[in-house]
């Protein structure tokens, strides 16, 4: 499929993570430019939802939170 194998590594880590862990991983990641080895959380299903992560990312150090859809967390 023309990748290296350290690139088919890297992808099926990212791929463990996402199903372990129920968590998306950037672009890159590890590696990523902007959120090194953070993962990205699902984006909220109700607005309620989003009050309550808003609320958790203002206690928690280890969130991260940018807008309701996008917050991240460390790994």
């Amino acid at each position: 499929i023309g990748r290296n194998i350290d690139e088919v590594l890297r992808s099926l880590r990212a791929l463990q993570k996402s199903d372990d862990d129920g968590v998306a991983a950037p672009a890159d990641w590890p590696n990523n430019e902007k959120f090194g080895d953070q993962v990205l959380l699902s984006p909220p299903g109700t607005e309620a939802d989003a009050q309550d992560r808003k609320a958790e990312a203002a206690d928690d150090d280890e969130l991260n939170y940018y807008d309701w859809w996008f917050v991240t967390r460390d790994q």
